[in-house]
């Protein structure tokens, strides 16, 4: 189902991996909020943000919203008053985004206040990082929740998650029920959508984190410095006293670093050689920049640095991220998010020492950022024995041009290394079978999402339920 309003899928009607099956999620705050911008999430009595979206607007969900029960509508100024419903109380704001944040905050009773929030952003690693902040925090005796792209958490319930920062009607609910069950320090992943919609307004961070900025979003954003510029943003929610954690192994970290300093912030920095030099005792696959990140920050919440790194050694991973599995034939399959070059790249590189045969499976996104298809083609071409191109999310767009856009990557000479199948099932059972001992087999783009998007239909799909098939 699809939120009216938003476009986004509805948390309690999702699925989430257990024990390698779809399971219904748990669902860890109520259906209802008191503030919303969602026509499913409407309560009785309650209040509805008119929020034009990326894909609808909200203006056109009024009237549902109101049989739905709510009293209250926050609209934008520009909203032509004679088409208001009578009866009901509207509201004529500057900006909708903040309204929402702000109104969904005052009904939660401002629970950010009165929690540590420990706030992760970058291209990639944030996730990684964010799991092992909140699993250095649990070790040290702390009450954490956390909020990511893999899965949101309070304590020891979790419900998967289909949005790296969701709207503030959820954070400020999410918050508000942490606070309930006692929690007292938050791990938070912040994206750049997140900062430009809005949706973690007024909401101020004991510390962030920055990981590193590579091609990503241009679609939304159209340029790398606009893209850096959203990223940036996170530092207007640090509280006057907070400290800052910085990966500087680009440039853009060295200038997002330069900026925090500027402005007066606690400002601690790392680069890939400082991890994998002070970082010995993080066992791998686990990447020493997000460790070395999860570490600072935990020192920045009080924690003693052996301590943060003794707390890793039990670290279970994160699902989605280089996720194993031993197939039958001795062969290993490997889930991975990476759906960008960098990212990509990187767990390619890491791979290919691991194996004399790596078969690689991904897609490109539709709909997206069109610029980075030939350069995944070649990154695949760069360490892969067998590559198979299928779908990832083609979304309205043509599968075959994508297709032959990541092929416009390859080089000729590398093509006889191509397979092209669609249907990402049969592209998975085609990797498998292609495979032997010792063979790496990675599925790379999806991680945990148990969707696939063809068209306009959001299809039941897992990455890890089809490899683990094998």
């Amino acid at each position: 189902m699809i939120l009216q309003g938003l476009n986004t899928p509805l948390l309690y009607e999702g699925y989430k991996e257990q024990n390698n099956k779809l399971v219904k999620n748990v669902c860890l705050i109520s259906k209802k909020y008191p503030v919303t911008c969602h026509t499913q999430h409407v309560s009785t009595g309650g209040v509805f943000v008119a929020i034009n979206g990326t894909s609808s607007n909200g203006e056109n969900f009024i009237a549902e919203a109101i049989k739905r029960g709510a009293i209250k509508i926050i609209v934008h100024k520009s909203f032509d008053k004679k088409n208001c419903i009578h009866g009901v109380d509207y509201k004529f704001v500057n900006d909708t985004r903040i309204a929402l944040a702000k109104e969904a905050a005052k009904a939660a009773r401002s629970p950010a206040k009165k929690l540590k929030i420990f706030a992760i952003t970058g291209t990639k690693g944030k996730t990684t990082s964010a799991w092992m902040l909140e699993h250095i925090f649990k070790k040290n005796n702390f009450n954490p929740a956390l909020l990511s792209s893999a899965e949101n958490r309070i304590l020891e319930k979790s419900e998967s998650a289909p949005l790296t920062t969701l709207p503030a009607d959820y954070i400020q609910q999410f918050l508000a029920e942490a606070l309930r069950c006692g929690v007292t320090h938050v791990v938070m992943e912040v994206s750049s959508h997140g900062l430009s919609l809005k949706r973690v307004h007024g909401v101020e961070f004991e510390a962030i984190g920055f990981t590193n900025l590579a091609r990503d979003h241009l679609d939304f954003y159209g340029t790398m410095e606009k893209y850096f510029a959203a990223k940036l943003e996170i530092l207007d929610h640090l509280k006057p006293n907070g400290h800052s954690v910085v990966g500087i192994s680009d440039d853009w970290g060295r200038i997002f670093s330069d900026k925090s300093t500027k402005l007066g912030f606690r400002t601690d920095t790392f680069d890939h050689e400082f991890s994998c030099e002070h970082f010995k005792k993080i066992r791998e696959p686990f990447n020493k920049d997000n460790a070395a990140m999860a570490i600072k920050l935990a020192t920045a919440a009080g924690i003693d640095e052996i301590a943060a790194i003794e707390s890793l050694k039990d670290f279970p991973g994160v699902p989605g991220r280089l996720q194993r599995h031993r197939m039958k034939n001795g062969a290993t399959g490997i889930v991975d998010f990476a759906h960008n070059p960098v990212a990509m790249e990187s767990v390619l590189a890491a791979l290919r020492e691991e194996t004399d045969n790596l078969i690689i499976v991904f897609g490109c996104g539709g709909c997206k950022d069109h610029g980075r298809r030939p350069r995944m083609g070649a990154i695949a071409s760069k360490y892969a024995d067998k590559i198979i191109i299928t779908n990832d999310n083609p979304r309205t767009e043509d599968p075959n041009v994508i297709a032959q856009e990541i092929l416009q990557g390859i080089q000729l000479r590398e093509q006889s290394k191509i397979i092209i199948e669609l249907d990402r099932e049969t592209a998975v059972s085609v990797a498998a079978s292609n495979s032997q001992k010792e063979s790496i087999v990675v599925l790379l783009g999806k991680g945990t999402e148990t969707y696939q998007i063809i068209g306009t239909e959001r299809l039941n799909f897992s990455d890890w339920n089809e490899i683990t098939k094998f």
